[in-house]
């Protein structure tokens, strides 16, 4: 398997750094087997994690899979989300219109 098409199916380094928070090999095994993300690890001791995995953990599907199209588009999923309501964390006096904090 060529370097090209082992990035386009596993994260890099970089991208594991960014998504775990951590540098250390250890720290990063730990943090995907805490969160459930599934993983390998190769011969020098580095996380290795399938890109289609967290793609599918953040949402991102591949549009038109059922079409004879060889370039598909991945997009994030459109559809709305409810936000929370964080007023109800503040203290009743600071639950007024126009509390702009201390």
């Amino acid at each position: 398997m060529s370097n090209n098409h082992t990035a386009l199916l596993l994260l890099s380094i970089n991208e594991l750094r960014e998504l775990t928070g951590y540098r250390n090999h250890r720290s990063q095994v730990t943090w995907l087997q805490a969160n459930s993300i599934p993983c390998f690890v190769d011969s020098c001791g580095r996380p290795r994690v399938s890109r289609r995995v967290i793609e599918q953990r953040l949402g991102v599907h591949e549009e038109g899979s059922n079409s004879d199209s060889s370039s598909s588009v991945l997009h994030a999923n459109p559809e709305p989300r409810a936000r929370p309501n964080f007023a109800c964390l503040l203290a009743p006096a600071m639950r007024t219109r126009g509390h702009r904090g201390p």
